[in-house]
């Protein structure tokens, strides 16, 4: 299919991803750099990465707009784009304030996003010229989205507490039995954590990293040797798995 709009397109085109939680993509098996290729016959690809709630949410639940397109940017190849979307739904004026909107403008900037999609209109039968306070909004904020933007480039070092992801940790989960929201790991619960105490985080190799819960299963033998060499932070869940893998004198 992509290497159909490709041609039909003359190279105009590019085909994109629309993706869903780093969780989701787990259990579905997805590999990242073998989907990214696929989908960029022509050389370039656009990603829309899963990236902050559709509507109005409590302070505590905005830091999933911090640490999705963190986790992502370290999934996603170099000849893909970036372009987050502020969303607004349901599509009334009333679903997302100016400063949540505005909150996740910067925050995707902060990301070195290369665009923006804006869905902020209602859609149900009303022009954008009925709601003169959006256009406002998005003419008062391009100057300083646009100064984040210059000084936030792509390809950025991040600093913090890191990350580790395992794009097949779905694989590794040990089951109860229960259903299949049991395989659905990422290190949303250490991120949102550590978030919330003011602590940054990064997807790049950090002195201090973070892994919480099932998570534990997904990395080999070596691969946890060396994050018990550094800094590694653990909740319960993870250092009792690691301590049945064998590590339990290393992780006290």
């Amino acid at each position: 299919m992509a290497a159909e709009v490709h041609r039909r397109s003359a190279g105009r085109s590019r085909t994109g991803l629309m993706s869903s939680g780093l969780d989701a993509a787990s259990v579905e098996g997805r590999d990242w750099s073998a989907l990214f290729e696929a989908l960029a016959p022509g050389g370039g690809a656009a990603h829309r990465p899963h990236f902050a709630p559709y509507a109005d949410a409590p302070g505590r639940e905005l830091a999933r707009q911090v640490w999705m397109p963190e986790l992502q940017r370290s999934l996603r190849p170099e000849f893909v784009d970036s372009e987050p979307e502020i969303e607004n739904w349901p599509h009334t004026a009333w679903s997302k304030s100016d400063v949540q909107t505005w909150s996740e403008m910067v925050a995707a900037q902060l990301s070195g996003a290369d665009a923006l999609l804006l869905n902020l209109y209602p859609m149900h039968g009303a022009r954008p010229g009925r709601h003169p306070r959006t256009a406002e909004l998005l003419r008062r904020s391009r100057p300083a989205l646009d100064l984040v933007s210059r000084q936030h480039p792509r390809g950025q070092r991040t600093l913090g507490v890191g990350l580790p992801f395992a794009q097949d940790a779905a694989v590794h989960v040990r089951a109860r039995g229960g259903d299949l929201t049991e395989l659905a790991v990422d290190p949303g619960p250490a991120a949102e954590f550590l978030l919330r105490l003011g602590v940054p985080v990064t997807a790049e190799p950090a002195p201090v990293q973070a892994l919480f819960g099932q998570a534990a299963w997904a990395f080999g033998d070596p691969a946890v040797r060396a994050l018990l060499a550094g800094g590694l932070l653990l909740d319960g869940t993870a250092a009792a798995i690691l301590h049945r893998r064998g590590f339990g004198p290393s992780s006290g």
